[in-house]
């Protein structure tokens, strides 16, 4: 997001924490860092800050810093973690593409519900990849496209009908991994799972438009709207030992 989407506020409610922050996604996601021996951790678009606190809770010698592009985000995270924000829990804006930490500083990263959002997706791996240590761990999940390019484009354009605040863009997971590489990270697809959203009328009638009605599960209601089934893919990655070393060097 740029500096003009921080006006917005935080747009997730209750509704979006029992779907998407319960107490056994924090669960899993805390296990697939494997945090016991962890120092630093990055959480990049920490929104209302669930899963960045519940790290700093449990993790006294982790040093956490979350960054969110929107100024309610960071406002409801610090709120949250206020006990923590003296200890070893740090808050603060920032883009994607341009985390305030030096090369290198942490050894986690974590990325959730964010990439479609942000305009330069391919600078922000490559971000992931300045900020973490050789052997580093990342954890990226959110919707991303299981279909073709054109899919990807309709996906953006539907949404962009319910919320026309931000363009969104989803993507291959294939890409995404491409983009990791390049920034010295061997990643893998480690999931995928269908989710439900839900249509307003000329959203639906924009998919029926253009004959994406299977391959977006489509489903209709009597008044118009409908509900469609999206994918939700997760990419765990290691930061090679070698990568950005020079290996002529004495």
């Amino acid at each position: 997001m740029n500096a003009s989407a921080r006006e917005n506020k935080w747009p997730w409610g209750e509704g979006y924490q029992r779907r998407f922050q319960t107490e056994e996604q924090a669960e899993e996601i805390i296990g697939l860092l494997s945090l016991e021996n962890a120092r630093g951790l990055v959480d990049i678009g920490c929104g209302n800050g669930r899963f960045a606190i519940e790290v700093a809770r449990r993790f006294p010698a982790c040093l956490i810093w979350a960054f969110d592009p929107l100024e309610s985000a960071v406002a409801e995270c610090k709120e949250a973690g206020a006990g923590l924000l003296q200890k070893n829990l740090r808050v603060d804006i920032a883009d994607a593409e341009r985390i305030p930490l030096p090369d290198g500083r942490v050894d986690r990263a974590l990325m959730r519900n964010v990439l479609h959002h942000v305009p330069d997706p391919a600078g922000a791996i490559a971000e992931i990849g300045r900020l973490l240590k050789p052997g580093g761990l990342v954890l990226l999940e959110g919707p991303g496209n299981h279909g073709d390019a054109p899919l990807g484009e309709l996906m953006s354009d539907f949404h962009f009908i319910w919320d026309d605040s931000r363009k969104r863009r989803y993507h291959q997971p294939e890409t995404v991994i491409g983009w990791f590489a390049d920034a010295g990270i061997d990643a893998k697809l480690a999931g995928s799972w269908p989710y439900t959203h839900k249509l307003g009328a000329e959203a639906a009638r924009l998919i029926t438009e253009c004959g994406a009605e299977k391959e977006l599960g489509l489903e209709m209601k009597e008044d118009g709207s409908g509900t469609v089934r999206l994918t939700i893919f997760r990419i765990i990655g290691g930061k090679r030992e070698a990568f950005g070393v020079d290996k002529g060097a004495g």
